[in-house]
């Protein structure tokens, strides 16, 4: 009834991003007492501009009978999004609030302060090629097979390549620390059969003490 759906709130996420297949979408959540739901995705042919973002939000809202009941609208601070507002969706819904997303927030201050640490960007960096997708299987193979050979008989899979999202960031940071006396073994095998540039700078690291000094501190 109108009296229960007063009070809903309609969370979007703006960022593109992608499906198993990497195609780019958008996703649109619905929160309602403290519980949050996806309503639906929308596959983005080209970049979002605001009014392509005001338009699938519109429709989402229609198509889902909403849109007289949705009290707030939140995004991320970009110029878009709230243009999306500004310019289209609080002319359509007078009653409807724009709210920028603290998620967001958060994850600029975290991007900034990741820019400090220029060794643990190169050195994700070069261990995102390592596992790159022409790699994954057979590479990933060895890796485990090498961690076993070395005592590990419960040896995880590494992070997938593309650390586009912070949780995913921190948790390859995290596998990086715990298995990091064993990458330079591993890369050192690597290099002797298939050596590369990437591979050569990440030997180099594990070469210098200072470097490896200073990634151990940085990933902790």
């Amino acid at each position: 009834s109108d009296a229960v759906l007063r009070y809903l709130v309609m969370a979007i996420n703006p960022d593109e991003s992608t499906d198993a297949a990497d195609r780019s979408l958008l996703n649109i959540m619905l929160s309602f007492e403290g519980q949050t739901f996806w309503l639906q995705s929308d596959f983005l042919e080209a970049p979002l501009n605001h009014a392509e973002l005001a338009r699938i939000v519109s429709s989402a809202m229609e198509k889902f009978g909403i849109e007289k009941c949705v009290k707030l609208y939140i995004t991320d601070n970009a110029e878009y999004c709230h243009k999306s507002y500004t310019d289209i969706l609080s002319k359509m819904y007078p009653d409807m609030l724009w709210v920028p997303c603290a998620a967001h927030f958060v994850s600029l201050c975290a991007g900034t302060w990741q820019t400090f640490f220029e060794l643990t960007n190169k050195f994700l960096h070069l261990m995102r090629r390592l596992f790159k997708k022409k790699t994954t299987a057979s590479r990933r193979r060895r890796w485990i097979e090498f961690l076993k050979r070395h005592g590990n008989q419960s040896p995880r899979q590494p992070p997938r390549p593309g650390f586009t999202r912070r949780t995913a960031l921190f948790t390859a940071v995290n596998y990086y620390l715990e298995f990091l006396e064993f990458i330079y073994d591993f890369v050192s095998e690597e290099r002797e059969t298939c050596g590369t540039s990437y591979i050569d700078e990440l030997c180099d690291i594990f070469r210098e003490k200072s470097s490896l000094s200073q990634l151990e501190i940085e990933l902790s």
